[in-house]
């Protein structure tokens, strides 16, 4: 029962952690993105925030098109995304839950 109970909050610890580190890539690329455009060569900031979620296959296949808004949707709100900030805290709240006995 111990090893359960330790794994579980292992896990609840670890799903909060990823979702505040993907609300920090957001926060970092919203302010980036606010910052005067020079002649940037390569990905672009939004395109970056994607790549260190490490989900690009993924939101290629949903979204398509790199912008602002579908970034920070599939970042923050998409339930088809396993590493966003929304399913993190559903994944951690179901580990809490089970912890509740």
């Amino acid at each position: 029962m111990l090893s359960r109970t330790a794994d579980q909050l292992y896990w609840m610890a670890r799903y909060v952690e990823r979702a505040e580190n993907i609300a920090r890539i957001l926060e970092v690329s919203y302010r980036m993105s606010m910052m005067p455009e020079e002649s940037r060569e390569g990905m672009s900031i939004w395109g970056s925030a994607v790549q260190i979620g490490g989900d690009w296959t993924q939101y290629n296949a949903h979204f398509g098109t790199v912008n602002r808004q579908n970034v920070m949707h599939h970042l923050a709100l998409d339930p088809r995304n396993t590493s966003s900030i929304f399913s993190c805290i559903q994944a951690a709240r179901e580990n809490a839950r089970a912890l509740r006995g």
